[in-house]
């Protein structure tokens, strides 16, 4: 969460949408003085209109918070026309779409991102997985929108690790390791 903070300070990554209830992005968040403003919609509800978002870095917690989860039978209930365009429109032109630490059972993610990859020819994905070999289900996501002359437009990568992913991110494209507000844990080997 903390690596997160920092690749959207160096991006200037405007959204950040999370399928899970806790406060971990907003506690990296505000570890590293990063403004931002979230949306908990509350079980599952509408999004948030994009005017309302343009200002600054937006957390949409998609699932709601704490206090009013979407947990019911409604996860697999197909996604309306309106939450779908109206995640297309918070998503912006030609966006890059990271997935992170997910599962490839959410139906409401694939729908979301299929929506957007066939309205936009210049979206993209970029989903890092915790097996190994690509999940059949992600091979077969991705092969759909391999065609067309324009490359591959979802990418998949393997990783045990999110975070430490992040972190080679971040050194990959600053030159160096962030400066944080708060000081790094001690890690010792043993």
């Amino acid at each position: 969460h903390r690596y997160l903070a920092f690749l959207v300070k160096l991006l200037g990554v405007r959204s950040v949408f999370t399928f899970n209830f806790d406060d971990l992005i907003e506690r990296a968040l505000l570890a590293e003085d990063v403004t931002f403003q979230t949306f908990a919609m509350e079980h599952g509800g509408a999004l948030p209109y994009p005017r309302l978002v343009r200002d600054a870095l937006t957390v949409v917690k998609m699932h709601g918070s704490t206090h009013a989860l979407l947990l019911d039978e409604r996860l697999d209930y197909p996604l309306a026309y309106e939450y779908k365009a109206r995640f297309r429109d918070l998503v912006g032109r030609h966006p890059l779409l990271l997935v992170a630490g997910f599962g490839t059972d959410e139906r409401r993610l694939f729908d979301l991102l299929d929506t957007t990859l066939a309205a936009d020819p210049e979206s993209e994905v970029c989903w890092l997985h915790f097996e190994g070999s690509t999940p059949p289900v992600l091979r077969q996501f991705a092969a759909r929108f391999a065609a067309g002359g324009r490359g591959d437009r979802v990418r998949t990568a393997p990783t045990a690790n999110p975070g430490l992913a992040f972190q080679h991110l971040y050194v990959a494209l600053a030159g160096r390791h962030p400066a944080s507000r708060v000081p790094y844990p001690a890690h010792v080997h043993r």
